[in-house]
């Protein structure tokens, strides 16, 4: 199955790339793909894999954030090709030296993007298979879309999409653009008609686990000062997909799989176009990697050289057993490779040699030296007296008598990178080339590297025999998760990933069960068998397995690290009690960090302690909790939170603690299933600040500081209602001792807090209410007829933190704030 497309003519023909000068750049954006034991980074620029030290990480599940391992720094595409002068053209990636890189966006002509809607472009779409697979089983049931659709389905750019510009201010052209099936034929994407992406045209059956997709082009935004060899005038898409089907060995599950389409709107046919996949291989600790290929097979591969993986400084290695990456053109033919130490004599950029740039690509993506010094059989592939090839160290690391980094006396370790060089065809002006790729990571126990790559290479066929079957399994490929699933982290089952799940894991852990095959912490749903329910736990034992290897322990954790604040689709609220109660109780400290008075300033600091104080029962395994308060008038202190402090119960416990702009959510578990005999304690200090441009109505004013989503559990699983008495501070500018001692606000509400049904009331006629979320965003507007001083409202909403906004007749606005219980 090879993919040799021709398209239609975009309206940006017969423009050269110097013509276009675009007004604006849209901005990078990087999403990850996370569908199976690797995660891996994608620029909407196609700067791929490239996040921090590792943008490839291999395995993703780890469970410390420190020791996370990756097999690649960076992935860039160069492509090259003889425009119908002859003359040589290349287009390169931003790793790839000083050199015009690739633009996110589409090209829209020699003007570019409005620069309002530019800003808007450099996207990565991201879409998860079960939300494809839930819509097209939604429109097969009876032709139509019954339930909502989720944005990232909405959202996605197909051509004529109706609802993307109000989702995110994108204006699309009247122009292919994401691939999509397309259910009516009618040529526009709507997935209420039964629309829904794909990977692609040629394979549009295959549900992947999740897929990304971006579009970017090498249309430079002014001149690369007339250089020769300049871009080649292409536009790029990408779609990067990951699959978690069962399959031999789990290569699937160790597999990222990229297709990029390529076409040329340069003005002019381009003849003998290459593309290079420039790869920056570590192998966990960089400087101890080698390479080689396999031409047969259409492979290039990384190895570590030695047995142990052990990096002197910087990141973590492998340690033992260090896995092999290969990267697989498939159903295409690898024309050359070509590999160099990144700061050696030689290096593919060299500034110090006088070889231009472009010339040195050229060489490289025709199989020879960066000075067009062509390669031999033998040594480093220039020192030797062999044969002339275009496969540097084509042997097999475990074939003594091979040709392979491995069995050179002198070879030497290094931060290597390589280039490894495909396609060869010509473009017509409009046309496209589709080309498929395949990144997998390969690691057998108790093998040494050179056998490490046998086994990688022995695997590599059924990728082949995969692709050539449109990603398609014999039996048919798997149909995600749909109901009663599993989603990593969500270990309370409740629709989202929070703090208050590490208190179910706690109670059952160290519990064993069925496991889920290879463990995978991402946020997507799992099929998993029942273990049954811990104790008094209302959930399922499976769902606190969250890595689903079959034991209930640490490694689960990283999971709620890993996704905290997701939801599924169908998420409930935060969970954990609302509730007023002595339990939790807050007390505001006075000392040399805080301001001496009562009502604080704008700029002012105050504290404030929290303890348990009460309890419904005489003992105590687990606490939740959050820490709300109100972001357009507190911040939080960066360095002064002592959350939590030391205490019985935070001793020998696992903890967890997330601090964000309006929230600090904790939770904390014993871990030894024997519950601890209750005495109150401290739970920590938080020092706060009012902000210097804190808005109020009638000074002084006074904001609240809450702590709701209280839970707490008994080693067996019983669930202790608790609850917490929410503190006013008062702040402002005072102007008299009378304002000091009685601060108020034109307007009131009663009572507070609340069920739902207030009364408001207010000196002044208010024409308007407006009531926000304490993150400022409106949740509900009344329009007052005439002039009202009273009035009630009922409000239907969750438990928390509100913000209510009264506009008077007299243009003045006045707020109280309010708690919904």
């Amino acid at each position: 199955m090879k993919f040799f497309t021709l398209l239609s003519i975009s309206f940006i023909v017969g423009m050269s790339p110097s013509d276009a000068q675009p007004v604006c750049i849209p901005p990078q954006r990087v999403d990850s793909l996370h569908a199976n034991a690797i995660k891996a980074y994608v620029s909407s620029d196609l700067n791929i894999f490239e996040q921090g030290r590792f943008g490839f990480r291999f395995p993703a599940n780890s469970s410390d954030e420190n020791k996370i391992t990756g097999l690649i720094h960076n992935l860039n595409f160069i492509v090259g090709g003889y425009d119908s002068q002859g003359d040589w053209r290349v287009s390169t990636g931003s790793y790839s030296g000083n050199w015009p890189s690739f633009i996110p966006g589409y090209i829209n002509g020699p003007s570019g993007l409005d620069e309002v809607d530019c800003l808007q472009w450099g996207q990565v779409w991201k879409v998860n298979g079960y939300d494809i697979a839930g819509l097209k089983a939604d429109f097969e049931d009876n032709g139509i879309v019954d339930s909502s659709v989720p944005n990232s389905l909405l959202s996605w750019p197909g051509r004529g999409n109706p609802f993307i510009k109000d989702l995110m201010g994108i204006s699309l052209p009247d122009q292919p653009m994401a691939p999509f099936y397309d259910a009516n034929q009618d040529g526009i994407y709507n997935p209420y008609q039964g629309d829904y992406p794909v990977i692609g045209l040629d394979c549009q059956d295959l549900i992947p686990t999740q897929l990304l997709w971006t579009i970017a082009h090498d249309i430079p935004f002014e001149d690369p000062i007339n250089q020769p060899g300049g871009p080649m005038g292409l536009e790029i898409q990408l779609t990067a997909f990951a699959l978690d089907f069962p399959s031999i060995e789990d290569i699937l599950k160790e597999t990222v799989f990229l297709r990029l389409e390529i076409k040329n709107l340069s003005g002019t046919e381009m003849s003998d176009v290459r593309i290079c996949q420039w790869l920056d291989v570590d192998i966990g600790c960089s400087n101890d990697d080698y390479v080689g290929c396999a031409p047969g097979s259409h492979t290039v591969f990384g190895y570590n050289g030695s047995d142990k993986d052990f990096c002197p400084t910087g990141p973590q290695g492998f340690d033992m057993t260090p896995p092999v990456l290969t990267m697989t053109i498939l159903g295409d033919t690898l024309l050359s490779f070509i590999s160099g130490f990144r700061g050696h004599p030689g290096d593919f950029w060299s500034s110090s040699d006088s070889i231009p740039l472009h010339r040195r690509w050229e060489n490289i993506l025709s199989g020879k030296k960066w000075d067009g010094k062509s390669m031999t059989v033998g040594g480093d592939g220039f020192t030797g007296m062999g044969d002339t090839t275009t496969f540097q160290y084509s042997g097999l690391p475990s074939d003594t008598g091979s040709w392979s980094m491995q069995n050179i006396s002198n070879s030497n370790f290094g931060d290597i990178r390589l280039a490894a060089t495909s396609l060869g065809q010509s473009l017509e002006v409009g046309e496209s080339a589709i080309q498929y790729i395949a990144y997998s990571a390969h690691r057998k126990a108790d093998l040494l590297p050179p056998y490490q790559v046998d086994y990688a290479l022995s695997r590599i066929p059924y990728l082949q025999d995969f692709y050539q079957n449109c990603f398609t399994l014999p039996i048919g490929n798997p149909i995600p998760c749909q109901v009663d699933c599993v989603w990593p982290g969500d270990m309370d089952a409740n629709g989202m990933c929070n703090n208050l799940d590490l208190l179910e894991w706690g109670v059952s852990l160290d519990r064993t069960g069925s496991d889920r095959g290879q463990p995978f912490i991402g946020w997507l749903p799992q099929y998993a068998l029942g273990w049954g329910n811990t104790g008094e736990l209302d959930t399922d034992a499976r769902h606190q397995d969250a890595n689903g290897d079959g034991v209930i322990n640490q490694l689960d954790v990283f999971a709620i690290h890993e996704n905290f604040g997701k939801t599924n689709t169908n998420p409930v609220d935060w969970g954990g009690f609302s509730l007023e109660g002595p339990e939790v109780k807050l007390t505001r400290l006075y000392n040399g960090l805080t301001s001496p008075d009562e009502v604080v300033t704008p700029g002012k600091k105050f504290m404030i302690q929290f303890d348990v104080q009460e309890w419904p029962s005489d003992s105590i395994y687990s606490l939740g909790y959050s820490i709300i308060w109100d972001t357009l008038v507190v911040r939080l202190e960066p360095g002064f939170d002592q959350l939590p402090k030391a205490s019985p119960l935070v001793d020998n416990s696992e903890v967890f603690l997330h601090i964000d702009g309006n929230r600090i959510d904790i939770g904390i578990t014993r871990t030894d299933h024997v519950n601890l005999a209750f005495s109150p304690f401290e739970l920590g200090k938080v020092l706060f600040r009012i902000r210097p441009d804190v808005p109020q109505g009638q000074a002084p004013d006074s904001t609240v500081v809450v702590v709701q989503h209280t839970q707490a559990y008994l080693a067996n699983g019983t669930e202790l209602i608790i609850g917490s008495e929410p503190l006013a501070i008062p702040f402002g500018i005072v102007t008299s001792l009378d304002d000091q001692n009685s601060p108020q606000s034109a307007m009131s509400i009663h009572p507070n807090p609340s069920d739902g049904l207030v009364t408001w009331t207010s000196g002044r006629p208010l024409k308007e209410l407006r009531l926000y979320t304490v993150d400022g965003n409106l949740v509900q507007h009344w329009a007052l007829p005439g002039k009202q001083n009273m009035g009630q409202l009922n409000l239907q909403l969750p438990g928390g933190v509100y913000l209510l906004l009264g506009q008077a007749m007299d243009g003045t606005i006045h707020r109280v704030r309010m708690i919904l219980r």
